[in-house]
């Protein structure tokens, strides 16, 4: 029996097999999880979203990860489960659409269901548990085929456990390094103060959000302590270093967006704006070399250039709202000028370190 729907009525291909023969378009890079850009790290982050929706949802604070011995990663988060009934519709159902109705994800960042199922189709082994009311429901799939299927009782924790072990056929010999899959965590930890990500050991967790992340990554000592701002469905974070390169780190509801798009381009149009008339001069030649920076925003209902969701495509911070645009404009115009008219001795520090990046971009230095 095929339980993975046709994409659509006239196509030949079910939702599985549309995945497997473009998982491309679903995970970028396939790799063998060597570098960051493998989509094992996607399919991981997948899984990782639905845990944070319900950390965002319920409060329910701790997710654990294990990863046994580098190929096999399971995820338990404490939410309220996915419901019993419906376990085989996360799995491999097309035609799902609760979440994406539920005013409690609208600002998911997988409002479609569709991560569990691309994680699904591409493992050889993918269980998925659910823990509601002291029952629990298991269903065990192997290359997009149930093979179990058991209901039983469980007193344990409400809740939902997924384990996926990566097909061989797309990842070869592949492993999860434990590096890249700490880095990734602690960006969640990031976007997700109060969240407790247990894993091999470590207990990760932030109190300050985007502050936190960018002081970890810093690598050259500061030239003013890092302005950190916070508003509604906004968080900034910024700093310069004695050095050139600019380095930015950008997020939409708490998923990292690697290659930008309309918030980080919002950012950094709108800071090179505020500083310029704060000071009555300065252009983004000499604001952007050295700066070390993040951007945070929770929108309802993001729309991605692709299906690994590393660049956002979105405009408006709702259907019908504010665009995304004025909304961070009108934050950090009065925010940062605000910080920069209250904290003297930091916007003439700023001040120097444009000038010599003038200098130095008109070879006078």
């Amino acid at each position: 029996m095929e339980l993975w729907d046709k994409i659509t009525d006239e196509s030949p291909f079910t939702l599985r097999e549309h995945i497997c023969i473009r998982p491309g378009l679903y995970i970028g890079h396939l790799g063998d999880g060597s570098t960051y850009e493998s989509g094992l790290y996607v399919m991981l982050k997948n899984i990782l979203n639905n845990s944070v929706d319900e950390f965002r949802l319920n409060g329910k604070n701790r997710v654990e990860l294990a990863i046994d011995e580098g190929r096999v990663a399971s995820i338990r988060d404490y939410g309220r489960g996915i419901p019993l009934e419906k376990l085989i519709y996360y799995a491999c159902k097309s035609n799902w659409y609760e979440k994406k109705d539920s005013d409690g994800f609208k600002k998911s960042i997988d409002p479609n269901g569709l991560g569990l199922k691309i994680v699904n189709a591409l493992s050889q082994r993918f269980e998925l548990q659910s823990f509601q009311d002291g029952n629990t429901r298991k269903v065990i799939f192997e290359r997009g085929m149930l093979i179990s299927d058991i209901t039983e009782r469980a007193q344990v924790d409400d809740g939902t456990l997924v384990s996926f072990e990566p097909d061989i056929q797309f990842f070869g010999n592949y492993r999860f390094h434990k590096d890249i899959v700490q880095n990734i965590l602690y960006h969640f930890a990031y976007m997700n103060v109060g969240l407790r990500i247990d894993f091999m050991g470590l207990h990760i967790c932030s109190k300050n959000g985007v502050k936190d992340l960018l002081e970890a990554r810093l690598t050259s000592d500061t030239l003013y302590p890092v302005i950190h701002l916070q508003g509604k469905d906004i968080e900034i974070a910024f700093t310069h270093v004695d050095e050139y390169d600019d380095i930015y780190y950008s997020f939409v509801n708490g998923h990292e967006t690697p290659s930008g798009g309309t918030h980080l381009e919002a950012f950094k149009y709108y800071l090179t704006r505020t500083i310029h008339f704060f000071y009555d001069r300065f252009k983004p030649a000499d604001v952007f070399p050295g700066i070390v920076a993040a951007v945070s925003i929770q929108i309802q209902e993001p729309c991605f250039e692709s299906q690994t969701k590393i660049k956002l495509a979105s405009t408006l911070m709702a259907p019908d709202g504010i665009s995304i645009k004025k909304y961070i404009g009108d934050f950090i115009k009065e925010e940062v000028y605000h910080y920069l008219h209250t904290h003297v001795n930091m916007a003439e520090v700023l001040y120097n370190k444009m000038i010599k990046n003038r200098l130095r971009h008109k070879g006078l230095i």
